[in-house]
């Protein structure tokens, strides 16, 4: 397997997306989705994201399943973890707070 400084890298990566097929391609998640995940990386309950975005709690759960389901994640943790490591979730803003930053960098 080569290093990503190699000249072989690129291809390897293609091969691989290749045989992995939709599995390999970039997640996409919803603005709401998105926006829903990022109160989730802060520890909000499914009650707290409602009430903060005048949604219902059964709304806000149906969000971080569809995120969960595109993220390929088993639980909350995961999803926000690998939405982070995609660089998903852009500039995080803490309910009520400044911007923290690339969540997962």
């Amino acid at each position: 397997m080569p290093f990503e400084n190699e000249p072989g890298w690129s291809g390897f990566v293609q091969h691989v997306r290749t045989f992995l097929g939709a599995r390999a391609r970039p997640a996409a998640l919803t603005p709401r989705q998105r926006e829903v995940l990022k109160r989730v990386a802060f520890g909000q309950t499914d009650k707290q994201i409602a009430r903060d975005l005048n949604l219902s709690p059964r709304t806000v759960e149906m969000h971080v399943a569809g995120a969960m389901k595109a993220l390929d994640g088993k639980t909350r943790a995961e999803a926000v973890r690998a939405a982070g490591e995609r660089s998903l979730l852009g500039p995080v803003t803490s309910p009520g707070g400044p911007t923290t930053g690339e969540l997962g960098t």
